[in-house]
């Protein structure tokens, strides 16, 4: 199953270790979804990077991990070929 994640999914994975952190371990074990991002997503996680930082009391290496982590099943779509649709 392919599903969007946008900016917020990603940044509450990477603050807390919840139910959205937890889907992403799951999903790297069992492979049950797809999850597609704009490539933009990224820009945005950098653009917040220090106040994340910040927030959730972390080192930059340990934030960087857990970055890696949640990246590695995610498919960055160019956003061009992201269609808006009713």
């Amino acid at each position: 199953m392919r599903l969007v994640v946008d900016a917020n999914v990603v940044i509450s994975a990477l603050t807390s270790s919840g139910i959205t952190r937890k889907v992403f371990l799951f999903n790297s074990l069992v492979k049950r979804f797809e999850f597609i991002v704009p490539e933009l997503l990224m820009r945005e996680v950098r653009k917040r990077e220090e106040s994340l930082i910040k927030e959730i009391g972390i080192s930059k290496e340990e934030f960087d991990r857990v970055l890696v982590f949640l990246i590695m099943d995610i498919e960055f779509i160019p956003a061009k070929e992201f269609v808006i649709s009713a």
